[in-house]
């Protein structure tokens, strides 16, 4: 009650329409649903957009009668079911939730007391949130006000390209939407990337200090289900990566050579151990010069190849190879 309370007192209370698109997710839906009904923040409305479920999705979506607004639609993949809620939702901001994964009890409030501070009201508002397995146990939790400064933040794609930025704990204005499109239909598993890359380009995002969703990770997810999942993620990265200017990367990275490092071992290498190694490694034997890079190769990928090698990873020296290419291909 004292959150409701506290909104009602700073006359900031906007209709916030939290999507929840749902495809054959009768082991995870009701839990998504109710952990947005549970909002301690009162002006919301709760859409599902059941994305052609084979299950009973909808026969639980259904039972929740007036509580929520349900829509059904036949199978076009998790764009076009967010895209229907973007079209049909009556709030002035949008808040995506997954079927399978949670929002804690003030998120939305969090959001709107944060908004209620800044002069712009457009600000897209992010926050911490928390990973956690199939039977809700947590695993990691992920807060980028505590591993990142306010001013490095609040810098233009900074947050996106450092991993600070995922979509459940996101509260976005109606007017990006407007102003640089929806999700792209086309892409199965990166169009929350592509379009956080083109609403959050030149712009700042501002951050609750708090963990504010469950993001859940499971084998049935479609990220683990289908096929071309990190072909599409590495494509779209790249194109996206090209797409930046040397002010931008640099903004970003510190310097050229650091954000290509960086990237190309964001899109290329899964295990987080091997990521710091090839980083650290990288971003000390790697010396700028002009018109290019210089690498003291044989010291650099005899050290590298044989520690990689010895955590049973292969193609070490390609890995660095490929990593030298594209730093070099920045400079030219």
């Amino acid at each position: 009650m004292k959150a409701v309370e506290e909104i009602r007192m700073c006359d900031f209370n906007p209709l916030v329409s939290i999507v929840i698109p749902v495809y054959n997710g009768v082991n995870y839906v009701r839990e998504a649903i109710d952990s947005a009904l549970a909002q301690n923040y009162p002006n919301c409305e709760i859409l599902v957009i059941n994305d052609g479920s084979t299950d009973t999705t909808e026969e639980i979506a259904r039972s929740y009668g007036n509580k929520i607004r349900y829509f059904s639609k036949p199978n076009g993949g998790v764009a076009t079911a967010l895209n229907l809620g973007i079209q049909e939702m009556s709030g002035e901001y949008f808040s995506w939730l997954s079927h399978d994964d949670l929002y804690l009890p003030n998120k939305i409030f969090s959001q709107i007391k944060l908004l209620s501070t800044k002069e712009q009201k457009e600000t897209i508002i992010a926050g911490g949130w928390q990973t956690i397995d199939q039977f809700g146990n947590v695993l990691e939790v992920h807060l980028p006000t505590k591993k990142f400064k306010t001013e490095q933040l609040s810098t233009p794609l900074f947050p996106l390209f450092k991993g600070a930025i995922t979509g459940i704990p996101l509260l976005i204005h109606k007017s990006h939407f407007g102003r640089v499109g929806t999700f792209d239909e086309r892409l199965l598993c990166a169009q929350d990337f592509d379009l956080w890359f083109r609403m959050m380009r030149g712009q700042s995002v501002a951050f609750v200090d708090e963990i504010i969703a469950s993001v859940r990770l499971h084998l049935e997810q479609g990220s683990n289900t289908m096929e071309g999942i990190a072909a599409e993620r590495s494509e779209v990265r790249t194109y996206l990566f090209n797409m930046l200017s040397d002010e931008e990367k640099i903004a970003i990275g510190g310097t050229l050579k650091n954000f290509c490092i960086d990237e190309y071992v964001s899109v290329n290498v899964e295990d987080k151990e091997l990521k710091k190694l090839i980083k650290s490694h990288a971003k000390r034997y790697m010396l700028p010069v002009i018109g290019g890079l210089q690498l003291e190769l044989l010291r650099f990928c005899g050290r590298m190849g044989g520690r990689m090698r010895a955590m049973k990873t292969r193609g070490g020296v390609e890995t660095i190879k490929k990593i030298i290419k594209m730093c070099r291909q920045s400079y030219k």
